[in-house]
């Protein structure tokens, strides 16, 4: 078990990395059905986590930006941020679009690949 309360980062990276094994080698940890579906679950969160990180990223940086230039100029219009950050997240997920069905997709064929290993548990 790795303790979150220490380092979170180091625990993210270690629960991805001990799930990431465990789906690609198609064999789920031995358990009752609960602990295989809690793994599953969780490789899903990791993996929506990392398919939705960089878009969100881009448009918390180009808002958190804007929301300065707002302050520092005074002007209070809310639909100035609107189109900034409509930009930046297609451009976003023009640069990493491939990246993540390539991400969606190896975490697909590892679920497909699991299906026997449940079936037998």
């Amino acid at each position: 078990m790795v303790d979150l309360s220490v380092q979170p980062w180091m625990a993210f990276r270690a629960m991805d990395r001990s799930l990431g094994r465990r789906l690609r080698a198609g064999t789920p940890k031995t358990g009752s059905m609960e602990d295989n579906v809690i793994q599953i679950v969780a490789a899903a969160l990791l993996t929506a986590t990392k398919v939705a990180g960089p878009v969100l990223f881009a448009t918390l940086g180009i808002g958190l930006l804007l929301s300065i230039v707002q302050s520092a100029t005074q002007i209070q219009e809310q639909t100035l941020t609107f189109v900034p950050k409509l930009i930046v997240a297609a451009v976003v997920l023009v640069l990493t679009g491939g990246w993540c069905l390539r991400v969606l997709e190896g975490f697909t064929r590892e679920l497909f690949t699991m299906i026997p290993a449940l079936l037998a548990s």
